[in-house]
């Protein structure tokens, strides 16, 4: 019939490397025949041959919404952040799809640990400096994305979270505040102390022995008489 046709036209059509637009039609006509397998082949060959954030997102969000696969769109989420060079893989919006994602299952606690998972590799709360983003390639709208998923973390744990949680959340916000301060003002000896006596409370030796290290090593030189 007309299907083997259209299949081998689609074929010929992917030879050249079409764009998104190219291999998503191909998706969808496996689709409307009916033909799953097929369609999550087509799905996989395009995310292998372009290898980045975006269609990686595409192929999780048509795993769950299409497909009604959510094994598979966990396992393409979790293939997001394993396979894909730092600079693909480290995109806010990839920890974003992924923590609304394990939301909308139910799976907190999944959620969660993306979520935090993010917070220590992406440096979320944390205070940066213009030329500190320019250094490590974070643009403008990049920053604001990693604010947003920061903002989304802080009410998720609001919503779901226990007060061990909540005080994470607290924490991180603290250390992001006195980094700042001892940053714009490293003689500002207030916040190097509170700095250290926050880590203290929270049972952290290594980092509360660096803190004053560092507040040390930012002694003015004293007077000579």
């Amino acid at each position: 019939g007309d299907l083997p046709k259209c299949r081998a036209v689609f074929e010929r059509w992917m030879e050249w490397l079409p764009d998104d637009n190219g291999w998503l039609s191909y998706v969808r006509f496996e689709s409307r025949c009916g033909q799953w397998d097929k369609a999550r082949s087509v799905m996989e060959r395009y995310a292998n041959e372009y290898p980045c954030a975006k269609a990686f997102l595409k192929f999780a969000k048509w795993s769950e919404y299409e497909a009604k696969d959510i094994a598979l769109a966990r396992k393409v989420y979790e293939s997001a952040l394993v396979e894909l060079e730092p600079e693909e893989s480290r995109q806010a919006r990839v920890f974003k799809q992924f923590t609304s994602f394990e939301e909308r299952q139910g799976e907190y606690e999944r959620a969660r640990v993306i979520y935090k998972h993010a917070v220590k590799l992406l440096k979320l709360g944390e205070h940066a400096t213009e030329e500190e983003d320019k250094e490590n390639d974070i643009t403008e709208y990049e920053r604001s994305k990693r604010n947003e998923l920061y903002k989304s973390y802080v009410s998720f744990e609001k919503k779901h979270g226990d007060r061990q949680g909540i005080e994470d959340v607290i924490l991180t916000k603290q250390r992001a505040e006195y980094t700042k301060r001892v940053t714009d003002d490293p003689l500002d000896y207030d916040a190097w102390f509170e700095y250290a006596k926050l880590e203290e409370e929270n049972g952290d030796v290594k980092v509360t022995r660096d803190i004053y290290e560092r507040a040390v090593s930012n002694l003015p030189p004293a007077e000579e008489k």
